[in-house]
């Protein structure tokens, strides 16, 4: 049954895909929004793992229901290029004019290189944290309180992420790259991944991903290319970090990984001969099944199991949960989390604190009907700013990138859920709403 859907689904991303063939910006960051919706699936059928939260015949409908979602929430662009080509196709060119971004102000510079700093003296000096790979304590240490400093810090991250729309720049068909506005990034990321976090390390190579994307405009090959390279770093980059932060694991990770996962080789499998005569990839084939190939079963599961609402904003928007849950006598964020991984570890036996994509907070806080609302609200954002972006609006191409962001993002958690990028999202809206705002002063005194 995965097979067929996954089979069917890839067919239909291919023929709404090749609708966009015309503008690269579209079709390329389309394509790899779904290449990582479809990862889950594929990797679940293709390694020889199975584990309790995998029923097929109970979790296929609700598989099927969150694939139509991804693509009605692509459909929204898609459209947005079908109607503006349809306006515009006697003018079109390829080589579009290049996008009007807004001037960046100093203030963003200087919170941006503040960012390393204040984390640098929150983790290290305040809480502990050492300069040293022990990163499962270092995370310890990290996450045991949350400061004002802390809040500060991840504030100012978000704008090192702003930034990075700087760092490529189109000028008379050259493209210029300033490191100056990369170092923020690159100093911020050693400080919390020292502090035994990678996603903010991800989400600016995202970012730059889709931001090269604008720039350059390559052709499917070259971007299929890129992806190759940040897949040759990342996956050895990201099974590394695991067995720092599992360090007292040395040796015996593959079998701490099937214990508390319970899972179960499917011997009758084609690869699993392969993977046992190569014991060097059985467990980074393991790493990657828990982490990539488990979203769609543990979800589904998460829906069949978990029937009640937790509160507004709890898992989509903690940061700002966590302001206001004792105000209005709510329970406290980390106690709702452990809640719902009680009821999944009571139910299956299993390590519950696995990666079930962006529809598992938003079905949680109000169920299946706020899924489907929620996607057709993505759905509506993606057209306006697909329009803003053909019809090269200020700012166009960097909200526009922020949104694919957002979506690739989402197969492991919803994009607000991680601090520094719920900022991101926050400053790209403040940027527009203000720019809205002047041009109606601007229409005003022309009109007087």
């Amino acid at each position: 049954m995965y097979s067929l859907i996954a089979i069917s689904s890839i067919f239909l991303s291919c023929l709404i895909t090749r609708t966009c063939k015309k503008e690269p910006v579209i079709f390329n960051s389309i394509f790899i929004i779904y290449l990582v919706w479809h990862l889950p699936l594929v990797l679940s059928i293709i390694l020889p793992f199975s584990f309790p939260l995998r029923e097929e015949e109970n979790n296929f409908p609700y598989i099927l229901f969150f694939l139509v979602m991804i693509h009605i929430i692509i459909f929204g662009g898609v459209y947005a290029w079908i109607k503006w080509y349809k306006s515009n196709r006697i003018l079109f060119s390829t080589s579009q004019n290049t996008k009007r971004e807004e001037r960046l102000s100093p203030i963003y510079l200087i919170g941006a290189f503040s960012a390393p700093i204040i984390l640098a003296i929150d983790n290290f000096l305040i809480k502990g944290v050492s300069i040293s790979l022990d990163l499962s304590q270092n995370r310890d240490l990290a996450t045991s309180t949350a400061t004002l400093l802390s809040l500060i810090g991840v504030f100012l991250a978000g704008l090192c992420l702003y930034l990075l729309n700087w760092t490529l720049k189109k000028q008379s068909d050259k493209v210029q790259f300033n490191i100056f506005y990369l170092l923020p990034f690159i100093m911020t990321s050693i400080v919390i991944t020292l502090t035994g976090n990678r996603q903010f390390l991800f989400l600016g190579v995202n970012f730059i991903l889709f931001k090269s994307i604008s720039i350059y405009r390559p052709k499917i090959s070259h971007v299929i290319k890129w992806l190759l390279y940040i897949i040759a770093f990342s996956v050895p980059f990201g099974i590394g970090f695991q067995f720092l932060r599992q360090s007292a694991l040395e040796g015996q990770q593959d079998i701490f990984i099937i214990s508390i996962m319970k899972l179960t080789i499917l011997n009758d499998h084609l690869l699993v001969n392969f993977l046992y005569s190569n014991k060097i990839l059985l467990l980074p084939a393991l790493y990657i099944y828990v982490y990539f190939g488990t979203q769609y079963d543990t979800l589904s599961a998460t829906i069949r199991i978990i029937d009640e609402n937790m509160p507004f904003t709890s898992l989509t928007l903690p940061v700002l949960y966590r302001r206001w849950n004792a105000f209005f006598n709510l329970p406290d964020q980390d106690a709702i989390v452990d809640m719902i991984y009680n009821q999944i570890e009571s139910e299956y036996g299993i390590f519950p604190a696995i990666w079930n994509t962006m529809f598992a907070g938003i079905y949680l806080e109000g169920g299946i009907l706020y899924i489907v609302i929620f996607s057709l609200l993505l759905c509506y954002i993606h057209f306006n700013l697909t329009n803003n972006y053909l019809n090269n609006k200020k700012n166009g191409t960097f909200n526009l990138i922020i949104f694919y962001m957002f979506m690739s993002f989402g197969i492991i958690t919803i994009g607000t859920y991680e601090v520094p990028f719920f900022f991101l999202i926050l400053q790209a809206l403040i940027s527009s709403m203000l720019i809205n705002k002047n041009r109606r002063i601007e229409r005003s005194l022309i009109d007087i």
